[in-house]
């Protein structure tokens, strides 16, 4: 007889703060200056608590709309990244616009960001995207428009020329909880 005893096949956890290591203020994803922007927010559960302990990982296209399977794009720019919520549930990412992106029938997305989600006694990563209000290509965007009211949950407010606010609300109402995809 082994001496092996049974373990769950899923812990509560991940926690990330004693695994990984990042500036909790957020991961550049690119040093150009031209075209960049801050993307600001608050992760809350459904109580509108913030979590703490959670980190979005972020993928885009460039800024020409050419997506990467490597976290560099080939112009140069980080087309992958991760930033931390702090205690609060804030966090930061400041990245570069990206770019319209084609589907596989020729029509074009408003520019976004891929955003997976991880958080404590979450089992399984979450995928969001985060729009940006204003944007080119917003009010035709293939996804958005098939959200109705929903989409308003995926897109950031401009808040000054180059700076957006978008939280994530893991739980709540149909008008308050942020839409996220099965991938």
């Amino acid at each position: 007889m082994s001496n092996l005893i049974p373990t769950p096949s899923q812990t509560v956890g991940p926690f990330f703060k004693h695994g990984l290591k990042w500036d909790s203020a957020g991961q550049v994803l690119s040093q150009v200056q031209s075209g960049r922007v801050r993307v600001t927010g608050i992760v809350t559960d459904g109580a509108d608590e913030p979590i703490p302990d959670c980190f979005l990982e972020v993928w885009q296209a460039d800024a020409s709309g050419k997506m990467s399977q490597s976290p560099v794009h080939e112009d140069g720019t980080a087309a992958f990244a991760r930033a931390s919520t702090d205690a609060e549930g804030r966090f930061v990412i400041d990245t570069v616009m990206p770019g319209r992106i084609a589907m596989a029938d020729g029509s074009l997305q408003a520019p976004y960001l891929h955003i997976t989600i991880f958080a404590r006694g979450l089992l399984r990563h979450l995928f969001t995207r985060c729009y940006f209000e204003g944007s080119n290509g917003i009010d035709q965007d293939p996804v958005l428009s098939s959200l109705g009211a929903r989409a308003k949950t995926l897109v950031a407010r401009k808040t000054g020329d180059s700076t957006y606010e978008w939280d994530v609300a893991m739980q709540g109402s149909e008008s308050v909880e942020t839409v996220f995809f099965d991938i």
